[in-house]
């Protein structure tokens, strides 16, 4: 009974914090950083209980897709909360907290359905794998949504401009070096963890993962940020450009989740 009250609890926290943040970004209506950030802390703390219940059984480590996504959006929503301290970016929650809410029903719902144990003590390679592969994903998925917003603010320049959005939103030019940021590192962090992956197999089977639909996808969407970051190191690219490749690439990236092979 108290575990239905807390997940509950969990739900409309993520739900009312996303609506305060919509009302505050496309209504005007005034939001208390501060006071935004303290609420956040009751469905951060409890989904972190619930991840902790789903993951951590008695056979091991449950890395079900389920509790993966469940996992990755919590950590987008940790990243939004840390780095808001030294850039003016807590908007993204207008984003994030809708997600979460999707991410934290879905591990819910399956967290008892869908399993797939890893002894990662037994396997510790592994288990760095997953935590860089995870880490590098919610910042991508920060990425993405910074991207959408950095599109919304383009659009808003070709046509009629929004006093709301350049009052919310910092200069387009620190929009895109952010993103740019954001890029760099979680481009850094899933390579590092793809990496660790290939040398946690055998050598007999790397060529199989390889092979594998799940492990294709992983590589086509990394292989994109990473073509498009060395791109934008030596040439120029358009702000538009830059954030549509970046949503398709971890698109594709989100895409693999739901590959099971």
């Amino acid at each position: 009974m108290l575990n239905n009250f807390l997940i509950l609890v969990t739900f409309i926290s993520y739900f009312s914090l996303g609506l305060w943040q919509y009302f505050h970004v496309f209504k005007s209506k005034p939001c208390s950083s501060l006071l935004f950030k303290l609420f956040s802390f009751i469905p951060i703390g409890l989904n972190a209980w619930f991840l902790y219940q789903w993951i951590d059984v008695a056979e091991g480590q449950n890395l079900a897709w389920a509790n993966m996504i469940a996992l990755t959006a919590w950590c987008m929503n940790i990243l939004i909360l840390f780095w808001s301290i030294f850039r003016p970016i807590l908007n993204l929650t207008l984003i994030s907290y809708f997600l979460a809410c999707l991410a934290f029903l879905i591990g819910f719902i399956f967290s008892g359905i869908d399993t797939h144990v890893i002894m990662t003590k037994i396997h510790p390679k592994m288990l760095y794998h997953i935590l860089f592969s995870i880490f590098g994903i919610s910042l991508l998925g920060l990425a993405g949504m910074q991207s959408l917003l950095l599109l919304l603010q383009l659009s808003q320049l070709k046509n009629k401009p929004s006093s709301v959005l350049k009052q919310l939103l910092p200069p387009l030019e620190i929009m895109e070096k952010f993103l740019i940021d954001i890029m760099w590192l979680g481009w850094g962090i899933l390579g590092s963890g793809l990496l660790l992956g290939l040398s946690a197999l055998p050598t007999e089977k790397v060529f199989h993962y390889l092979s594998l639909p799940k492990t294709s996808l992983s590589l086509l969407g990394f292989s994109m940020i990473s073509l498009m970051m060395i791109y934008k190191l030596f040439f120029e690219l358009s702000a538009s450009l830059l954030a549509k490749v970046t949503l398709v690439s971890i698109g594709i990236l989100i895409l693999s989740y739901f590959v099971t092979l």
